[in-house]
């Protein structure tokens, strides 16, 4: 029989008392919203209200909807409180859940295939608790994939015009949660470019897609507005074209002193990109807002089109990444990563395309944890947040570990280490595994996952 452990929860923005997240859990599992680490974040949009609200010294209310519950009673009534009242990223609601909750599972699709049933035994609940549920009503409004399925076929096209596939937009979606692309090419009549691809309900007859439009992720890519472009260049002329889709900008491209801007827009007519080209290369300043305005990315270009520096930025406008570039027939980059109070979180070094240092760095701005290698000599540093050093290692001499009093207290015979760069972990041919404590598998856990968070963002 299963316990009735498990509760229904959700947070309230005190500032509209709307709730902003729904979730299940079992004994302190709703407090651990509030302790989050910059390296355990899984939901930055949740993440990024919470410090808001905090920030402007008010608390976030929390909500115990239903109490007293099975798992998987805790799992149904999650799922039917989401799909009431709607997720934000889907356009739905104004939830910040990712998931439509329940028995959801990584690899299962984001999106609403069918109409689920929400309806639910209130016998089994409390009186307060059924008087929870059905004062909250449906406001959602969320697409069903099976209903707009026999509306239209996805077209899906190379750059050079040529058919990828033809597909119902309930297959498409099976395995992909392409939330972009999802709400673009349900609301728009002309072609979509998504990463690398044109996107189309209908087959796209007269193909025209320009490389010096590829930067224009996530935009549309109107095969006349491009050709009137394309005309336009041609003459050499200065010139200001805008693109419109129900009377709103879409893309405005000007040409002025052989300098072509682009400009993309949000639905709101708030400037999303500014990017600028000369000869079919990137120049100066590309900036990329959020839609509130709010700078999201800075990168600057050299007058080669290579790329100088790059910058983004955090909701609340502190710097979340910075990295550099140089070109002097090396490829070299620096990589620095930033906590909200914007210390330092981590560093990383390239030479020659390799990762030659990286640091970690705890909340307090004390570094965590450090790797180099420069010349083929290795060293390795693990410190306590006091700053006090744990371990070390050092080609040639080994692992050392130090006590509370700075005292060595061991040397390891190993005088081996690599540094295994598919996972970004560190990994020693010792075979004494008990050197490798907790704290620093903890901490190859913050490279992986910022590894990650890089390589998403590059």
């Amino acid at each position: 029989m299963e316990k009735k452990e498990y509760y229904v929860y959700g947070l309230i923005d005190p500032r509209n008392n709307e709730y902003f997240y729904i979730g299940k859990g079992k004994g302190s599992r709703y407090d651990s919203h509030f302790k989050e680490l910059p390296k355990d974040i899984k939901n930055i949009f949740k993440y990024n209200r919470i410090k808001e609200i905090e920030s402007e010294n008010l608390q976030v209310k929390v909500d115990f909807l239903f109490l007293h519950l099975t798992e998987s009673t805790a799992f149904h009534l999650e799922k039917i409180i989401i799909y009431k009242i709607g997720r934000e990223s889907f356009k739905e609601g104004n939830l910040l859940n990712f998931t439509p909750g329940g028995l959801w599972s990584p690899g299962k699709s984001l999106f609403y295939e069918t109409k689920p049933n929400i309806d639910f035994d209130l016998t089994s609940l409390d009186f307060l608790a059924q008087v929870k549920f059905n004062s909250i009503k449906k406001t959602s409004s969320i697409i069903h994939l099976d209903e707009i399925t026999p509306k239209y076929l996805i077209h899906k096209y190379d750059l050079d015009g040529v058919l990828v596939f033809i597909k119902p937009i309930i297959d498409f979606y099976k395995d992909k949660n392409m939330i972009d692309l999802f709400f673009e090419i349900n609301n728009e009549n002309i072609p979509i470019y998504y990463a690398g691809f044109i996107y189309s309900k209908k087959p796209i007859v007269d193909f025209y897609f320009s490389l010096g439009f590829i930067s224009l992720n996530n935009n549309i890519s109107d095969s006349f507005f491009l050709e009137e472009v394309k005309d336009k260049l041609s003459k050499k002329n200065d010139f200001s074209l805008t693109l419109k889709q129900n009377g709103f900008s879409k893309i405005k491209v000007i040409f002025e002193n052989k300098i072509l801007k682009i400009e993309t827009f949000f639905p709101n007519n708030n400037i999303q990109n500014i990017q600028y080209l000369k000869n079919g290369k990137p120049l100066g300043k590309w900036i990329e807002y959020y839609e509130n305005s709010k700078t999201k990315t800075l990168k600057k270009y050299n007058t080669n089109g290579s790329i100088s520096f790059s910058k983004s930025y955090s909701l609340n406008g502190s710097i979340s990444l910075k990295s550099k570039y140089y070109e002097n027939g090396i490829i070299k980059k620096n990589w620095s990563f930033y906590n909200d109070n914007s210390t330092y979180y981590l560093e990383e070094h390239s030479k020659d395309s390799k990762k030659v240092s990286k640091k970690l760095y705890y909340a307090n701005g004390q570094k965590k944890y450090s790797y180099n290698n420069f010349n083929n000599t290795i060293e390795y540093s693990y410190y306590h947040e006091c700053g006090r050093l744990i371990e070390e290692f050092i080609t040639n001499k080994g692992f050392i570990k130090y006590n509370l009093e700075g005292e060595i207290i061991s040397i390891s015979s190993s005088k081996h280490m690599e540094f295994v760069d598919t996972l970004n972990v560190l990994s020693t041919k010792k075979s004494d595994k008990n050197i490798i404590s907790q704290e620093k598998k903890d901490a190859d856990k913050d490279w992986e996952f910022y590894t990650k968070f890089l390589n998403d963002h590059q």
